[in-house]
């Protein structure tokens, strides 16, 4: 039996900085708008930080709060499949606790799985692996409305 070659696995960090800005405000209201982006900085070099260590390679979406959020990161994995990725592990920014050997978890549930979640505590998502052409953009944009929040 011939090995089949693996599949080709990208990240995508989808940062959704306008939500995080109002989500911080409501935690720490007297923080100030060069604060706000520092901290959203930080949060995304640390990302970046545990994509390059998964040795996956690594693109970002930084999500136009004037549009539907679901839409974009649905296009976002869309265009990552139109490069030739046969599957894309999106993560968020804010979740401390994730670390490359989760991302490396991820890839290789896919390879039994044609999605992988990792459920955050507030109801939504950190984590979201997708096999290419196993959602229509319908029932991507409609996770929304199963109860899956982007974070």
């Amino acid at each position: 039996m011939q090995n089949q070659p693996k599949p080709r696995t990208a990240l995508l960090l989808f940062n959704y900085s306008e939500k995080q800005k109002a989500s911080l405000k409501k935690i720490a209201p007297r923080i100030n708008e060069q604060s706000l982006k520092s901290l959203i900085g930080r949060l995304n070099k640390r990302a970046k930080k545990i994509t390059s260590q998964a040795d996956l390679p690594f693109f970002q979406l930084n999500a136009n709060s004037k549009q539907n959020f679901g839409e974009q990161l649905y296009q976002a994995y869309e265009d990552l499949f139109l490069l030739g990725y046969d599957q894309v592990i999106g993560i968020s920014n804010d979740c401390p606790e994730l670390n490359a050997n989760d991302l490396r978890l991820a890839e290789e549930g896919l390879t039994e799985n044609d999605f992988v979640f990792g459920p955050a505590k507030d109801g939504g998502l950190y984590l979201l692996g997708l096999k290419k052409e196993k959602v229509s953009k319908k029932q991507f944009v409609g996770l929304q409305s199963l109860g899956v929040a982007y974070v």
